[in-house]
């Protein structure tokens, strides 16, 4: 062993023989337990940043204790390689999407494999690939067959920016989900699937989701929005025709005093038709000359296009309550509407206390009528881009037909990707675009998949990638499914959470997933984002520079410092967002890696912060993980050519000695428990550490001492390996000649002495702290509640003989709840 730490040499050795040996290949037995652990797969910008290497450090520390647990692993990875940007940088160079994709793929593979993570790369899938989107083509026309897509003339959200449509889910607050940019609204024919047809059962599904954050449980419910609604008909004056408002209170429709129709209404089809062929987000226009009696009120009510609906009005056409809604008030001040209703005698069905009379009154007379209504809208797939996945469709004699199974996949020709706009470039072609279909001309559907299609379904593909008899491997999807732990960002909640979840039940309906597998995923967690400071160009503010590239240069004139790029443009601050390839302000690892090394690198990641909270990078943090290995490093050395006379024997412990060990063995159950249920992994790491210091301060007069020294040395390598597997890996070869790390099985405590561990396990009363109490570890509820009553601080908060019901939390909490 070498007395220094060489890192580049290190785990440049033992990464070439995990790959050699094929150490992280997934395998089917039924011999042992299966864990499949799942990271959101990345779009392949062309390098990784740390928000990356935080999301895939969490899955592979994940995977490696499951692994060690004694479970076949699966830890796969992939690219979600369609996509707006290949599309820009292909036309920028004049050359195809699919040469930048896959260069780009070549570079951050080869990224990932410098961390050392445990993935199986033969189970690799890339998106973009024929063989992988001709399955998702044939499920589109399964789904087309049984009638849950079909294509409509409908305004759509309209990025400007990316020349795009953006779905419902992707244009929260008028701003584009990519590029934050406002949207606007276009008249566009496009294709949907039928989302809405499934709310019920997404609404349901949440209710099995037990080990998902409880936020994005309800951002998912709220998003669906399952609700009852009034719904009024009111006549329209002077067109002869009747339009249908909702509500989901009915005491608002005494209160309304206008009706506006959003962009998306026929009624403002057939306006913006005549008069306006975009309608703006940042304007309201009112472009109609209709209005209405309230059978109600009496009241003459106007009609108004808005480009608002709110989400909880759940509809295209509702009414304006000032006395409610933000919204509602600023429009109506603004274009001098009423804002307060006032009730006079003579209104038709008496007065506003007997709502309840009212509606029921309506129903009879066939002016109202109640309904469960979604605030879920059909998913538009349609995207004018050139860079995605054909949708297999022809339209032939003015009708749509799907593209025949035997002729999938629908193969872009990529000749067409030099220019950007698709629309464009294929509609010209006529090669492409004109087809024969029985014989008979025929054309072929020019728009493109969303990309959130592919990312809907790979997670099951990961089970068979080369699988070509059909979509899924009906057995390996059995074994694999659900997923066990899902790692993503909560950006996606309503969007790719969503989408993954309705695929999967389109998959089941086409009997490709068991219906056991009621979801997809078991168990969520949504880690935190890394920030980093952001830079844009004075000149242009789309434009963005790289922090890494940015100084601050002192201006005496106005004593203020001002920021410049190395070539001297200027820069502004737009402070400190996520890292992105949009904003270029992500942190790419290889200056890191090569100063540092993976494994600190891996361990600072895990260490700066509860893994499910936003941190910012601060690179200074690393050197402090950094001399940590090292100090494993010496000590490993110190106890690498010592012979021991005397095995360990914890009977022979001192007292200090034997308090020092228990240290070790608290932070394995500490440990274990941070994995499997919290994983918040920051104050482990730092238990580690202390333990590690401890050591290097124990004397070492004794044989004993060295004997405990290199027991619990061994026990700190194992439980740190899932952190740092590099060097674990060579330090337990070093250490004990025996059996490879790769090969062990997670620390089992002895039965014999785990009753000597003592823990702080917290003590509640009717739902609050109330103190603490040291036990052994794994104590028994009913001895755990004997202990208590002689701990004077809690008990004085329940009264005598009174009857309480316990809440117990093995090893961390109790809850004890009176019923007074």
């Amino acid at each position: 062993m070498e007395e220094l730490y060489y890192h580049k040499e290190i785990e440049a050795n033992i990464q070439s023989y995990w790959e050699k040996d094929q150490l992280y290949k997934a395998t089917e037995s039924i011999s042992k337990g299966k864990y499949y652990c799942l990271s959101m797969l990345p779009y392949p910008s062309g390098r990784l940043h740390m928000g990356h290497i935080r999301n895939y450090t969490i899955g592979d520390v994940i995977a490696r204790y499951q692994r060690m647990k004694g479970s076949y692993v699966l830890n796969p990875f992939g690219w979600d390689s369609f996509g707006l940007p290949a599309e820009c940088a292909a036309a920028t160079n004049k050359s195809i999407p699919s040469e930048w994709t896959y260069n780009n793929i070549i570079h951050m593979r080869a990224q990932l494999k410098t961390m050392g993570y445990s993935i199986d790369w033969s189970r690799e899938v890339i998106t973009c690939k024929p063989e992988y989107y001709k399955w998702e083509q044939w499920i589109y026309i399964y789904v087309y067959s049984k009638e849950l897509a079909y294509k409509t003339k409908t305004v759509v959200n309209w990025c400007p920016t990316d020349k795009t449509v953006l779905a419902n889910e992707q244009a929260v607050n008028g701003i584009c989900w990519r590029c934050n940019k406002h949207i606007s609204f276009k008249k566009l024919s496009q294709w949907f699937i039928k989302i809405s047809s499934y709310a019920d059962a997404l609404l349901k599904g949440l209710t099995y989701l037990t080990y998902w954050p409880t936020h994005i449980k309800d951002m998912q419910r709220n998003w669906i929005g399952k609700a009852k609604s009034i719904i009024l008909t009111v006549s329209i004056l002077g067109l002869g025709s009747s339009i249908c408002i909702y509500s989901i209170d009915p005491e608002c429709l005494i209160k309304t005093s206008y009706i506006k129709i959003s962009v998306y209404h026929y009624l403002s089809l057939l306006n913006i038709k005549k008069t306006v062929k975009e309608v703006n987000t940042d304007s309201l226009k009112d472009i109609t000359e209709l209005s209405a009696i309230s059978p109600l009120t009496n009241i003459m009510l106007s009609v108004w296009v808005v480009n608002h609906i709110i989400k909880e009005y759940r509809t295209d056409i509702t009414i304006g309550i000032p006395s409610k809604y933000i919204e509602d008030i600023s429009f109506a001040i603004y274009h001098k509407l009423p804002t307060a209703i006032y009730i006079s005698n003579k209104v038709p069905y008496g007065i506003p206390q007997r709502i309840g009379s009212i509606v029921n009154m309506l129903i009879k007379s066939n002016s109202c009528i109640q309904k469960i209504t979604y605030c879920l809208k059909d998913w538009c797939i349609s995207r004018q881009r050139s860079w995605g996945t054909p949708i297999p469709i022809y339209t032939h004699s003015k009708k749509a037909i799907a593209v025949s199974t035997k002729e999938l996949p629908a193969i872009l020709d990529e000749s067409l990707l030099v220019n950007r706009y698709l629309l464009v470039a294929r509609k010209r072609n006529v090669k492409w675009h004109k087809s024969i279909y029985l014989g008979k001309e025929a054309y072929r559907e020019s728009d493109t998949f969303d990309t959130f299609i592919e990312s809907s379904w790979y997670y099951v593909r990961y089970g068979c990638p080369a699988y070509i008899k059909d979509m899924i491997d009906i057995k390996a999807s059995n074994y694999w499914l659900p997923v066990d732990q899902y790692i993503g960002g909560i950006e996606h909640a309503v969007m790719h959470l969503l989408y993954i979840r309705f695929y999967h039940k389109l998959l089941r309906d086409a009997g490709l997933v068991g219906f056991k597998y009621k979801e997809p995923v078991r168990k969520l967690f949504c880690q935190g984002m890394v920030l980093a400071d952001a830079y844009y160009y004075v000149d242009n503010n789309i434009s963005w520079a790289s922090p890494l590239y940015v100084v601050a240069k002192y201006n005496s004139k106005t004593n203020l410092y001002n920021l410049f790029d190395l070539d001297g443009n200027e820069v502004k601050h737009a402070g400190i967002h996520k890292m992105s390839k949009s904003k270029n302000n992500g942190i790419s690892p290889g200056k890191i890696l090569e100063l540092y090394g993976a494994d600190a690198l891996r361990l600072f990641i895990m260490f700066a912060a509860p893994a499910n909270i936003d941190f910012i990078w601060n690179q200074s943090g690393i050197e402090g993980t950094y001399r940590f290995i090292i100090k494993v490093w010496s000590i490993v050395y110190e106890h690498v050519d010592l012979i021991y006379v005397l095995p360990f024997d914890i009977n022979s412990l001192s007292k200090g000695q034997l308090l020092l060990y228990m240290d070790v063995n608290k932070a394995i159950i500490k440990l274990a428990n941070t994995i499997e249920e919290r994983l918040s992994f920051n104050t482990t790491i730092a238990t580690i550490m202390k333990i590690v210091s401890n050591l290097i301060k124990l004397p070492k007069l004794k044989e004993l001492d060295y004997s405990l020294s290199k027991e619990m040395l061994k026990l700190v390598i194992k439980i740190v390996s899932p952190f740092v597997p590099h060097l674990c890996s060579i330090l337990w070869k070093e250490l004990t000649n025996i059996k490879a790390i790769e090969d062990l099985y997670w620390v089992n405590l002895n039965s014999s002495y785990i009753g000597s561990i003592y823990i702080s396990i917290i003590v509640h009363i009717n739902n609050k702290v109330r103190g603490s109490i040291e036990t052994s570890v794994c104590i028994r509820e009913s001895l755990l509640i004997e202990k208590l009553y002689s701990y004077e601080k809690p008990l004085r908060y329940i009264k005598p003989n009174n009857a309480y019901k316990v809440l117990y939390i093995p090893n961390k909490a109790i809850n004890i709840l009176t019923l007074t």
